[in-house]
């Protein structure tokens, strides 16, 4: 279960001596209770960035240049009344959009290898061959580390999205200063890693 920081009014970690609601549970258990509306409206929203502007660049990275990455941590939550003192709404949407890129480096046959010219002697190549090391293997952009191999660097971007949220829900029989004391669904989520959230609920 995935929810949003500003959805959880207090949680507790059991480690052993459970009580007969937990069930046979062989590790930890941790209980968390959600927040619900009030009697008056209330909200909030926030936003946090980083991106690699201040970033340090990496020692695997090629000189003068720094993979991009952007982080976007953004969320909002809002509650209130349904009926006074009685009915109560509340729910919360979180979000975390990470573009990260990523340094690798790796070693590839040189450009003598490719043409059959190793550090032991010649080698005759089928002409079929050179075409398929182009394919399996990308020319190398850096030093030649012997052997008949060469380093190259390269650069890739890890798209990640995470979606926390809880959809508005009514409790009812209440009060707005300790919570509800009956829920009438209480939502499950699920972590997705795509940009829209997954949801279910259950009773």
């Amino acid at each position: 279960m995935l929810l949003g920081v500003d959805a959880v009014l207090e949680f507790q970690v059991l480690t052993n001596a459970y009580s007969a609601e937990f069930g046979r549970s062989a590790g930890g258990v941790i209980n968390a209770v959600t927040r619900s509306g009030t009697n008056d409206v209330h909200g909030s929203a926030f936003e946090f960035h980083r991106n690699s502007a201040l970033d340090a660049r990496n020692f695997f990275d090629p000189v003068g240049t720094k993979p991009r990455f952007t982080r976007h941590q953004f969320g909002a939550v809002a509650g209130g009344p349904v009926r006074r003192d009685r009915t109560f709404f509340f729910g919360v949407y979180e979000a975390l959009i990470e573009r990260l890129g990523i340094t690798g480096v790796t070693a590839v046959p040189d450009d003598n290898a490719r043409v059959g010219i190793l550090p032991t002697g010649p080698v005759a190549l089928h002409p079929a061959i050179p075409q398929y090391l182009d394919v399996l293997f990308p020319r190398a952009n850096g030093a030649s580390l012997g052997g008949g191999a060469a380093r190259r660097t390269s650069t890739s971007t890890r798209d990640v999205s995470i979606i926390a949220s809880r959809p508005p829900t009514a409790c009812s029989s209440a009060s707005p200063t300790t919570g509800p004391r009956s829920i009438a669904f209480r939502p499950t989520n699920r972590q997705s890693l795509s940009s829209s959230s997954a949801l279910g609920t259950r009773t």
